[in-house]
């Protein structure tokens, strides 16, 4: 056998040229020139393997089926050269070449071809014991992903540029694989994303989806199954279009259909594998179906027909975006068997259209050339779409309505623009076909999921218990979320601060005061009360830290109680000091019995009077009904606020302080106090349409802002104006100064005097 295979080689050795061992026969669309372009095409949509008896040389496969729509592709490649080569400013003294090979939508016919336009078909006499290689500048083509890959792994080894224009599989993206394969349409990657970006605009749950048996139709399919389970939807079949179809696999996928509650079904497959199961469709009636047509099939001119439109009709489909070819009609429709003798594409073109009027066809428009494409690190164009609708035009022929469009390359959120009103679905309803399992369930309730199927299906729904919420998918409760106002929030933050400053500023006054204490501003405005004044706004103050913070039994009972109490002593406090200057402005002499009937000892008295008092009620509320913290569910239904009331006399004493508004124009006191008891109610009747419309933590927030500012108004009201007097103004601090023109001032630093003797 050694010896044989030996002299084999020797007798082919003898021959003075390199020759082929096979020549790749079939025919070819062709043109001379100085630099040649390669084309693949599937300029028919299957081959037909001839038998092989092992006796002589294998037969080159047959094709069948003419696909006019790879005719017009490969004649958009001829007449973008023959443009070219007619400008004589783009490549002067350069004439473009083509050699135009058919794949028959079949790998190894596609691997034929490559080898073809690599190697050369001429035999070459031997120069120098080498073969001059005679290969093509760069490959168009071609349009099956599965074509694309075969093709790419030699032309990458050759270092030949590849340009596809319809294969969209993502493996294709791998530079290492295939470092010269470059395409003009995007990568499927985002034409997944695009679909789960359109499933989720129109609230479809439950989808079906078929792919066709090859790279295109499982990557497609595959990650679009991954795709959708971010968005909580489900995927009620996903089946695959065998290579050979046979009457009982389309009866299946047929039955399927029928059978499937999914409203919309995704298709990932070349056109010829839609047509098969469109034309049984229609055959058996099927309508009412939302179809997701990938972009291989969105415009494919096979299936936007008349005829087909009652089962297709209203589908979506995603479109490479259609440009304006200026010349490309007059082109195609001067095509004549006559111009081109032998070539048998072009006849069987003119014999399959013969019957037909070629201006029917859109040839002014193709939706994957004449774009000016820039490609990125892995060859890919921008990812963009259009998202088409099928309608029927006035004429009654299918039109592909432009409704939307999608951006891969826009800012996250921004990717999907779609235009409803502008959509027509199947049977020619406005509303949108809804595509679930089984109804939603209302809010507060959850799934009872079925065993073994998913989430999308269930029997019926469960209430969640009153503390628990269900999760996003619906298949399980949840403890709900538990809020209140904590110090480590901005807005608890901010009350804090306010609160140490509000207690700051008491300290620094009271400082003040106790300083300056015999001064006769101070002496006038009765210091005793006024240093208790001081004492009840500090804790106010104070007391506002206990309403921030997660609610505990201690807390809810101190936080109110504390806050009782110690604006009834503020307010008390307020209420003497009001009493005292409106007694001594009705007496006319000094030592008039009236001014007896409030003296040092019935101010303390009646501060302690009503000090106590509220201190009993507060007392008599924790003992019998004492406040406690709650889980409120009112106003938020996925979460729990926890939360933990307010009596006052500030109407009474501001209708005292109103009475003493008149007194004399240089004794301020009775004004400062009508003002911080405006500011104190005028905070407090604002403060229960707040507190009864702020949601959750606001509500705390409320009242504790509430406080602080009552709070605020009572110091700088009453203390601030003095305060400015003995640190700014000390040349007013004199008797004179605070008694002016007026006896009766007399009256009020005499009374004030004898208090601050006791005090």
């Amino acid at each position: 056998m050694r010896v044989i295979f030996f002299i084999f080689l020797l007798i082919r050795g003898t021959h003075l040229s390199c020759q082929l061992w096979g020549k790749f026969s079939s025919s070819a669309l062709a043109k001379d020139g100085d630099i040649t372009f390669g084309g693949i095409f599937t300029l028919h949509y299957k081959g037909a393997t001839p038998a092989v008896s092992y006796s002589a040389g294998p037969l080159n496969p047959g094709c069948v089926g003419f696909n006019l729509r790879a005719f017009r592709w490969a004649q958009g490649m001829i007449f973008a050269i023959e443009e070219i080569n007619q400008d004589e400013y783009l490549l002067p003294n350069i004439t473009l070449g083509y050699k135009i090979h058919d794949s028959c939508a079949n790998p190894p016919e596609a691997l034929r071809a490559t080898l073809s336009l690599v190697n050369g078909e001429e035999d070459i006499s031997i120069l120098n014991s080498t073969c001059k290689d005679q290969s093509v500048a760069a490959v168009i083509g071609c349009s099956g992903s599965t074509q694309s890959i075969t093709i790419a792994r030699i032309l990458g080894s050759f270092g030949i540029p590849q340009i596809s224009y319809f294969s969209s599989c993502a493996c294709l993206s791998d530079k290492h694989e295939f470092p010269t394969f470059f395409r003009t349409i995007p990568s499927d990657y985002f034409q997944v994303q695009a679909w789960v970006k359109v499933v989720k605009h129109f609230g479809w749950t439950w989808i079906g989806a078929f792919g066709s048996d090859d790279a295109y139709g499982h990557f497609g399919i595959q990650s679009f199954l991954e795709e959708i389970k971010k968005i909580d939807a489900c995927i009620a079949f996903a089946e695959y279009f065998p290579a050979v179809y046979t009457k009982g696999k389309i009866q299946e996928h047929i039955e399927l259909i029928k059978k499937s509650k999914a409203k919309v079904i995704l298709v990932f497959a070349t056109e010829i594998d839609m047509y098969i199961l469109a034309n049984e469709l229609l055959k058996q009636n099927v309508t009412g179906i939302v179809w997701l047509a990938s972009e291989s099939w969105a415009t494919a001119g096979l299936l936007s027909t008349k005829e087909m439109f009652g089962t297709l009709g209203g589908l979506l489909g995603l479109g490479i975006q259609r440009s304006s070819i200026k010349g490309i009609k007059d082109f195609l429709l001067r095509i004549h068997p006559a111009d081109y003798p032998g070539n048998v594409y072009i006849k069987e073109f003119w014999e399959t259209t013969f019957k037909c009027t070629l201006a029917s066809q859109n040839y002014t428009t193709l939706l994957i050339t004449y774009n000016t494409y820039k490609f990125d690190h892995n060859g890919d164009p921008r990812p963009s779409y259009d998202i088409i609708n099928w309608q029927l035009d006035v004429n009654g022929d299918v039109q592909y309505v432009d409704i939307g469009f999608y951006d891969g390359s826009a800012e996250a959120g921004y990717e999907l623009t779609i235009n409803e009103d502008n959509i027509i679905w199947n049977g020619g309803q406005k509303k949108v076909i809804t595509s679930s399992c089984s109804e939603s369930c209302p809010p507060g309730t959850r799934k009872a999921t079925r065993e073994g199927e998913p989430i999308c299906c269930f029997d019926y729904c469960i209430r969640c218990p009153w503390n628990h919420w269900p999760n996003s998918m619906k298949n399980t409760c949840l403890p709900k979320a538990v809020e209140y106002l904590s110090f480590g929030e901005m807005m608890g933050i901010i009350l804090s601060a306010l609160g140490v400053a509000g207690a700051c500023l008491t300290v620094f006054v009271a400082a003040v005061f106790f300083h300056f204490r015999s001064t006769p501003i101070v002496r006038a405005n009765n210091s005793e009360i006024s240093f208790l004044l001081l004492f009840s706004l500090l804790l106010c103050f104070l007391c506002s830290f206990l309403f921030i913070g997660e609610p505990s039994h201690w807390s809810c009972k101190l936080k109110h109680a504390a806050f009782g109490i110690t604006f009834v002593l503020c307010i008390s406090c307020v209420l003497g000091k009001t009493l005292v200057v409106i007694m001594a402005f009705k007496s006319t002499l000094p030592g008039h019995n009236i001014m007896k009937c409030f003296g040092p000892l019935q101010q303390r008295l009646s501060v302690f009077f009503f000090t106590c008092i509220q201190i009993i009620i507060c007392i008599l509320w924790i003992t019998i009904s004492p406040p406690f913290p709650s889980e409120n569910t009112k106003y938020f239904k996925n979460r729990i606020i926890f939360e933990c009331n307010l009596g006052s006399v500030a109407a009474f004493c501001f209708v005292l302080a109103f009475i003493g508004r008149k007194l004399p124009d240089n004794f301020n006191e009775a004004k400062y106090i009508t003002f911080s008891m405006l500011i104190f109610c005028a905070v407090w009747i604002t403060f229960i349409p707040a507190y009864l419309s702020s949601p959750g933590k606001y509500t705390v927030a409320v009242e504790v802002f509430a406080i602080l500012s009552s709070s605020f108004g009572v110091l700088l009201c009453i203390f601030a104006p003095k305060c400015y007097i003995i640190l700014l103004r000390p040349e007013t601090n004199t008797k004179k100064h605070v008694m002016g023109r007026s006896t009766n001032i007399y009256v009020i630093l005499h009374y004030f005097t004898v208090s601050n003797l006791a005090f």
